[in-house]
């Protein structure tokens, strides 16, 4: 799905073949268009748009103009490579491979703070309550994972 982001004026989404792009919502026009090979949701926080490409590569793009302001290239595992949608919580960016392996960024410079490996396979996915971050897994299960980093 492609999710688009309405913020202020623009909508940004993401096209068919994966191009990122900045849309004004009042007239229709493209502030922006990127081919950076997108195809799962994105997440906007302040002046950056954060998106996981078909590369597994982070990649944080200034909302602005749709350039590049840094990248990540996520670490691959056999057949585990499959990470989710990033979030931003704490002023971190935060992605999780299905095998059960939690990244952790600072968002504004793309420096990895944390990571590890909890003991649950095909997270899917990743929100945060109340200081607390919760994972979905491929079969259903909804787990509250404790971090450090948001006590």
């Amino acid at each position: 799905s492609y999710n688009p982001i309405l913020a202020q004026n623009y909508i940004y989404t993401m096209t068919a073949n994966g191009a990122v792009i900045s849309l004004n919502i009042k007239n229709g026009d493209v502030l922006w268009h990127e081919n950076y090979f997108v195809f799962q949701p994105m997440w906007l926080s302040g002046e950056l748009l954060f998106a996981i490409n078909h590369q597994n590569t982070i990649l944080a793009i200034d909302k602005n103009n749709g350039a590049m302001i840094w990248n990540y290239q996520l670490p691959c595992h056999k057949d585990k490579n499959k990470w989710s949608s990033p979030i931003i919580a704490a002023n971190m960016l935060i992605t999780a491979r299905n095998d059960g392996l939690i990244m952790f960024f600072d968002g504004e410079s793309g420096k990895l703070q944390q990571s590890f490996k909890c003991n649950y396979s095909g997270i899917n996915s990743l929100t945060v309550s109340n200081g607390s971050l919760y994972a979905m897994t491929n079969n259903g299960k909804i787990l509250r994972i404790s971090v450090a980093i948001f006590k």
